[in-house]
């Protein structure tokens, strides 16, 4: 399951999508969809001048901000922002969603049921219009050498909350990952099964803004493990997210270290 993202608040006042395989620029000016397209940038994406708005290979957008700067991000063909096919697909989906791209031109297609499907390279994934995954088909080698098709169903609760995903091989269920919730719609806990038998589970800690602090790593009798395999969170007067390890002696490590201390 993908983890809580990383917030960036920029108050974006236009932004300006160019689809090259279309000759067309797709405009994103209402307040609700800034929000979003705002939620799920990252300082890094910000690249040089607008001037070079029409540049070869790649779909440049030009964000500007309610201050009149301007920034150019460059979103390639196979995803938005990045370099690989597959890792961030999904994002590229919802962010040419929010411009009204159609998705075929996003290298997606329809299927009769009006879910949305991306096939490249021996994957297969079916999304419902509202954006949730629904399957995933790939093929893989195994180590005899024989390619299997591995398919992932994945459910969801009566309000959307991801609440199950399952690994098929060969029409047999080999793993399956579970996500329980609070009653105030917040992941506690996820749990990883392989052949129905419980290997280890996350339990998740939030602030009283209900941001995401820490995921804790358990092993299937309840017991912690080592702190290196916990992620920790903090959040800069912004609501940047930033994110740090710790050793069992409760030292920093690797991330950025929170500027209040620590917790043992």
């Amino acid at each position: 399951m993908n983890k809580e993202p990383r917030t960036f608040s920029l108050k974006i006042q236009k932004a300006e999508l160019y689809i090259r395989s279309l000759k067309k620029s797709f405009v994103l000016e209402d307040p609700e969809s800034l929000r979003k397209l705002s939620e799920g940038l990252a300082p890094a994406w910000l690249g040089g001048s607008p001037v070079s708005h029409r540049g070869q290979g790649f779909n440049p957008m030009v964000i500007t901000l309610e201050d009149g700067r301007q920034f150019l991000i460059e979103t390639m063909d196979d995803g938005f922002p990045h370099t690989d096919a597959w890792g961030e697909k999904t994002m590229k989906l919802d962010f040419w969603r929010l411009f009204g791209v159609p998705a075929q031109a996003a290298g997606f297609e329809e299927d009769a049921q009006g879910n949305t499907v991306f096939t490249c390279e021996g994957i297969s994934e079916v999304y419902h219009p509202d954006g949730r995954i629904l399957r995933r088909m790939e093929d893989k080698e195994m180590e005899d050498g024989q390619i299997h098709t591995v398919v992932t169903e994945y459910t969801y609760r009566p309000d959307n909350q991801l609440e199950a995903s399952v690994v098929y091989d060969g029409g047999k269920a080999v793993s399956r990952d579970a996500y329980e919730y609070d009653d105030r719609g917040r992941l506690i806990k996820e749990s990883t099964y392989s052949e129905g038998i419980l290997g280890w589970y996350f339990t998740y800690e939030y602030d009283d803004q209900d941001r995401v602090t820490a995921e804790i790593w358990h092993a299937a009798d309840g017991s912690l493990g080592h702190k290196t395999s916990n992620n920790y969170y903090w959040y800069d007067e912004a609501g940047n997210q930033y994110d740090y390890g710790m050793l069992d002696d409760g030292t920093v490590s690797g991330g950025m270290a929170p500027p209040a201390p620590v917790r043992k």
